[in-house]
């Protein structure tokens, strides 16, 4: 095994990947939402990604500690419209 150095460093480099894969998603999923918004007549993405959101997840799932939290950050993208430029 490593030294705690080593260790550390290998800590930080994912901790770096993940704060980087995390900034990623949230702005594809955000472009995504503004390019369909956009191309929709009725420019209500947005409302409907929370409905879909609610029919496609059963209470078993959303009661689960991480799937929950998933679920409270997918609501809050899709809540929050954002700058794509």
């Amino acid at each position: 095994m490593g030294s705690m150095l080593e260790l550390e460093k290998i800590v930080s480099d994912l901790q770096r990947e993940l704060q980087i894969e995390k900034a990623t998603n949230k702005l594809v999923f955000s472009l995504i939402i503004e390019t369909i918004n956009k191309l929709s007549p009725k420019q209500n993405v947005r409302e409907v990604m929370m409905e879909v959101l609610k029919g496609v997840t059963p209470p078993e799932i959303s009661s689960a500690p991480d799937a929950s939290e998933a679920i409270k950050r997918v609501e809050k993208i899709i809540q929050k419209k954002q700058s794509c430029h």
